[in-house]
């Protein structure tokens, strides 16, 4: 189980640097779908903290 949480978090932590790293590419902009999962990644790392 907390392997499998690890996991959970380090995958979010990987979603995060990529929207952080595609923001300043101005990658996201262009891709609707990635905009919005960015976006899902964001809202649960603000309910998650």
């Amino acid at each position: 189980m907390a392997r499998y949480w690890a996991c959970q978090k380090g995958i979010e932590s990987a979603l995060l640097y990529f929207q952080y790293f595609s923001t300043k590419f101005k990658i996201i902009k262009n891709n609707p779908l990635l905009n919005k999962s960015a976006s899902k990644v964001n809202e649960f790392m603000l309910l998650n903290p």
